[in-house]
Parts: structure tokens; C-alpha cells; sequence
């Protein structure tokens, strides 16, 4: 999707958190995040009630930034279906969470699941949600900065990313992962 095409169209900020995007609707399940910091939202609702309160195929566009790792194995199925509902066909939806080598996917106690390359592969295109979604991008990005040169490199290709992810994903700890899918129907 162009950034021009972006601005255009209805795009759903899912778990919003402190991150409040003009032009989005902006979903949390209150006003205060699970830090108990204040939040501003448009749509107040449980992540785990279903459905959501949209119609089917509202957004274009959807953003999941370090929202769904909050999240048990079950009630991902569930979320992922979800967001499958509520975007057109042929609509974007992006995803960003921790990797799982990072200090702080697996010492975060709000974390219910932890996320590698695999995994997201198994969520969109695997056993879950078979030919609902198809991956347009997918990268591992690093966290320390002296480092970021590395992510060029690193997602070249499947290969370079699967032999990360089995040799040196704890020497060099990535920062999160970001998956970008187009949804079919």
C-alpha cells in the first residue's frame, strides 16, 4: 500500500496504547494502558470479547504495534480471525512484536507469547489461518544501533533469516519482528 493510499483510507490502530495516531481509530480495552499509564482511545473493548464492535470489512488497514504478544496461544487463533473479519479484501495489516531472544519479550510479565519467524509463518499462512493471508514482508529487526547495518543483510532472504534464528539470535538480540499481510478472502 502507497503512503498516498495510506492517508486515504479507514486504518484501525489495534491496542493503541500511548501510541494515539490521528486519522486512525485508536482501540485499547481502557483508558489507562497495562502499565496503569493514561491513554486516549476511540474505541474502548476487551480484545478478548468477540466480535469486535466493527462491521465486516471496515479498514484497509490495520496496525497491531507490541500489542499482540500480550496475548495467550488460544485467544490469538481467536484475535487473528478477528482482524481477518474486520479488514476488506486485499487490506493490509501489520504487526510488530518483540523477537524472542530480546531482554524484554521474555522479561516482561505482562508477555503471554513469544514470537519467531516460525511462529508468525505457522499464524498466517500455516495450520490457524490457512490461505487467509498472504505475507508481503517480513523482517527481524536488531536492537542495538551499531547493529542496524546488519538488518539489510540479515533480511536478504529466508535463508540468512532461518540461520539467524538458529545460530545467532543471542549473540546479536533482535529488537522485534515486523510482518506486513494482505488479507484474502
Amino acid at each position: 500500500m502507497l503512503k498516498q493510499d495510506l492517508q486515504k483510507c479507514k486504518k484501525l490502530n489495534f491496542g493503541s496504547g500511548v501510541d494515539y495516531r490521528e486519522g486512525y481509530v485508536n482501540m485499547d480495552y481502557g483508558d489507562k494502558n497495562i502499565y496503569n499509564v493514561p491513554i486516549k482511545v476511540d474505541v474502548k473493548h476487551d480484545f478478548r470479547i468477540f466480535p469486535y464492535p466493527f462491521k465486516n470489512n471496515e479498514f484497509e488497514y490495520i496496525i497491531a504495534n507490541h500489542v499482540i504478544e500480550h496475548f495467550c496461544h488460544e485467544d490469538l487463533k481467536k484475535i487473528f480471525k478477528e482482524l481477518h473479519r474486520i479488514t476488506k479484501e486485499n487490506g493490509i495489516i501489520e504487526i510488530i512484536v518483540p523477537y524472542f531472544s530480546n531482554f524484554h519479550a521474555v522479561h516482561d510479565p505482562t508477555h503471554k507469547s513469544l514470537f519467531t519467524q516460525g511462529k508468525i509463518k505457522q499464524f498466517y499462512c500455516g495450520l490457524y489461518m490457512p490461505n487467509c493471508f498472504e505475507i508481503i514482508k517480513s523482517d527481524i529487526r536488531l536492537t542495538n544501533s551499531t547493529f542496524r547495518f546488519v538488518n539489510y543483510f540479515l533480511n536478504i532472504s529466508e535463508s540468512f533469516k532461518n540461520v539467524y534464528e538458529r545460530f545467532f539470535c543471542y549473540w546479536f538480540p533482535a529488537q522485534d519482528i515486523r510482518v506486513i499481510v494482505k488479507v484474502r478472502k
